[in-house]
């Protein structure tokens, strides 16, 4: 069996009382604002109840609520919850990364975090390392490698240890770009993800894991083989990442089982660690990077003072971002948007297809695709159009508006809407995708703001995406603007 290995890095709570009242578990909270469809809805599933006149009018289904632990704090180093153990199988391959037992609890220490994880699991017990390692695609916050897991004694072959594979494999967890690589994914293999200062400067690390765990077990994402402080071991899926073409109409089949997918986690029961589940995530994950972009700049305008300066675009400085967000959430909050259990990060990429060995869309497209959500770092309580806006909001204008449509006449049938009703759930479903369109932009120039101040070094390349991104903002902001007044207005 091969399993899919994230690596954490050690990170500190701090003292914030909302942080140290830790829950771990599922409370039955079920958080959302209803909106969209009268009551004569047939369903008793409790999203298709909405007001009588629809639009942005909501009620909150309450279903348990599980009382959270006490104030004392809990100390992260403690928690370590198996799901279960790997076997670790036999599989030839040479030393190529040479692991330490020692984690200094720095992000920046990828090999550490690696080797930590691997010898809590028992993986490689202390004293080993892995056969043979290779790296992956790397996307902005992680470090990712691809890890036969046969271990061998650490201190065999120095030279072997130095020779590290420079093949890449493309796409989250699969389709390699050599013969080496395609080798590799034959056999029983681990991925690891190791997360950089990034990942922590915008979310909680109480939540780290949790929603991994609810979508294994709800099969909406890989099995969960092992999860500790210091990260999640998760089962390898061979297969390929979602392309834009696979969300079209003539992809038939995948995009019904993305939608299917999408609507079981979203229908699924907050976790009690997150405290508050009215309130969408998102909001906490920009007022953390804004407090970082703010702390940064303070110290860029005490070096400024020994003469060296620090000149960036208009739309990645703390003062418009923090403009921006405020507008966002003014125009937004003014709505009771339905918030559900949601990915957060929910783009093409963070889809695997694994039917059929990976191959085209075309090609899944002739049998039932098999699907899998990933990447579940960002997952928690958010607006439900935040998901859907995510999805599709790179494909051109003309075709996203269908192609959203037919993705939502097959989530609104795992929801049990009534045929009756499903026309009006679509309705509602767009209007909520197209106000929070400018909320998605605005969160990735934010991002790359960030990512320019902590990572300096690839400076022109986050002013380029940051700046698209910004464009596509500005475009989308007059829409969020009509959509949002022709809402007001129909309550």
């Amino acid at each position: 069996m091969g399993v899919v290995l994230l690596a954490y890095s050690r990170f500190d709570i701090g003292k914030d009382p909302v942080e140290e009242r830790r829950g771990l578990g599922f409370s039955g909270i079920r958080h959302r604002g209803y909106s969209g469809l009268p009551r004569r809805c047939k369903s008793r599933n409790p999203r298709n109840f909405f007001h009588r006149r629809g639009n942005f009018y909501g009620i909150s289904a309450v279903l348990g609520i599980q009382k959270l632990r006490g104030r004392a704090r809990i100390a992260l180093n403690s928690r370590s919850r198996e799901t279960q153990r790997l076997r670790v199988g036999a599989v030839e391959g040479d030393a190529n990364v040479d692991l330490g037992n020692r984690y200094t609890g720095s992000f920046e220490d990828a090999q550490g975090g690696l080797a930590k994880l691997l010898h809590q699991s028992n993986i490689c017990p202390p004293g080993m390392k892995p056969a043979k390692t290779m790296k992956m695609s790397q996307g902005f916050c992680n470090y990712v490698w691809l890890v036969i897991p046969q271990c061998i004694n650490a201190s065999s072959s120095s030279s072997s240890s130095s020779s590290s594979s420079s093949s890449s494999i493309n796409g989250g967890h699969s389709g390699s770009s050599s013969e080496e690589g395609e080798s590799l994914l034959q056999k029983s293999s681990v991925v690891t993800k190791v997360y950089s200062p990034l990942h922590a400067m915008r979310t909680n690390v109480s939540t780290w894991g949790i929603v991994d765990r609810l979508a294994s077990a709800k099969g909406l994402g890989p099995k969960v083989v092992f999860e500790s402080e210091i990260g999640i071991i998760h089962e390898f899926i061979p297969g390929r990442t979602a392309e834009d073409a696979d969300l079209y109409i003539s992809s038939n089949r995948s995009l019904s089982e993305v939608a299917k997918k999408i609507s079981r986690l979203h229908s699924s029961d907050i976790p009690a660690v997150f405290y508050y589940p009215e309130e969408a995530l998102i909001w906490s994950f920009l007022d953390s990077m804004l407090r970082e972009i703010r702390t940064l700049e303070a110290a860029e305008k005490d070096t400024e003072k020994n003469g060296e300066s620090f000149i960036f675009p208009h739309f990645m400085e703390y003062a418009r971002l923090e403009e921006e967000i405020g507008f966002c959430k003014k125009v937004l909050t003014k709505h009771q948007l339905p918030v559900v259990l949601a990915h957060g990060d929910l783009k093409p990429a963070n889809v695997m297809i694994y039917e059929g060995g990976g191959g085209s869309a075309a090609e899944d497209n002739a049998t039932t695709a098999m699907i899998s959500l990933i990447d579940f770092e960002l997952s928690g309580p958010n607006y439900r159009g935040y998901d859907i806006m995510k999805l599709f909001r790179k494909q051109p204008e003309k075709d996203r508006q269908e192609n959203m449509r037919r993705f939502l006449h097959f989530y609104a049938r795992e929801e049990g809407v009534s045929d009756d009703m499903i026309s009006d759930f679509i309705k509602q479903a767009e209007i909520e995708a197209e106000m929070i369109e400018p909320l998605t932009w605005i969160e990735a120039v934010t991002f790359f703001a960030l990512i320019l101040r902590v990572k300096p070094d690839r400076r022109k390349e986050w002013i380029s995406l940051a700046e698209s991104r910004w464009k596509e903002y500005i475009r989308s902001k007059s829409q969020m603007l009509r959509v949002s007044d022709n809402a007001l207005k129909a309550v």
